[in-house]
């Protein structure tokens, strides 16, 4: 009884149940319920950081598609047939200097420390098990634009200009759609791991955490036991001690 008394005490304390009120099976199951809904909480901080990427990644693109469609503008200003030279080559110098921005945050554009615009994907965990989601960088390479040679200090370059800026558009259009899908799946991933993660902790829960109310009921009725106990041993001293004095 004493000893039944102390286990019971020693779960209320720690709010635990122990192999004293249950099987070590359930207590192990409960655990590891319980330890895989921790990792999941772990995967969704990586689905989190891979979704502010590919966020960042969007952004960027958008920046690209808005100097993009600047440059068209200038292609079309320069392709005027009433234009001189001159005024060619001032609408030429803000077309490269758009250019020379495109080139910088190729090369700059990080997010992490990553390079996130010159081409390639990442893998990320997303799940306790493992499972991972390829995440898409963008690519604005002149060469994946197809703006290898741009110059529209000529009629003829922004002719050129105009088709090749049409597909650059575009280029940059499929990028963004595939980073749109990125965020979608991510977005999907992190509700279902939220969902998982919560049932996972409830069962666990179930198995190894106390029932208070339970637990209160078995303390009272191991104090009684106990007493009893004790009370019973102090009976059975006290009709010996009678005994051994009757004896003299």
């Amino acid at each position: 009884s004493q000893h039944t008394l102390r286990a019971t005490l020693n779960e209320l304390a720690s709010g635990k149940k122990t192999n004293f009120s249950t099987s070590p099976a359930l207590l192990m199951i409960g655990q590891r319920m319980l330890n895989n809904a921790s990792t999941t909480s772990v995967a969704n901080m990586n689905v989190s950081f891979a979704s502010s990427r590919s966020q960042t990644v969007d952004a960027f693109l958008q920046n690209t598609t808005d100097t993009l469609s600047r440059l068209k503008e200038l292609s079309v200003q320069s392709a005027n047939g009433m234009l001189t030279d001159t005024d060619r080559d001032a609408i030429n110098a803000e077309a490269q200097q758009l250019m020379q921005h495109l080139d910088q945050t190729y090369q700059t554009a990080n997010f992490n420390g990553q390079k996130i615009l010159q081409g390639g994907s990442e893998d990320v965990a997303v799940t306790a098990a493992g499972d991972s989601i390829e995440i898409q960088n963008g690519d604005i390479s002149r060469e994946t634009l197809g703006l290898d040679e741009f110059d529209l200090s000529t009629q003829e370059g922004a002719d050129a200009a105009i088709a090749a800026l049409d597909d650059a558009i575009d280029t940059v259009g499929n990028q963004r759609a595939e980073v749109g899908a990125n965020l979608r799946t991510l977005d999907d991933r992190y509700s279902a791991n939220l969902d998982y993660e919560a049932n996972l902790r409830e069962a666990g829960s179930q198995l190894t955490d106390l029932d208070y109310a339970f637990g209160a009921t078995q303390q009272a009725a191991a104090a009684v036991q106990s007493q009893v106990a004790i009370a019973v041993a102090a009976q059975a001293n006290g009709l010996q001690g009678a005994m051994v004095s009757g004896l003299f």
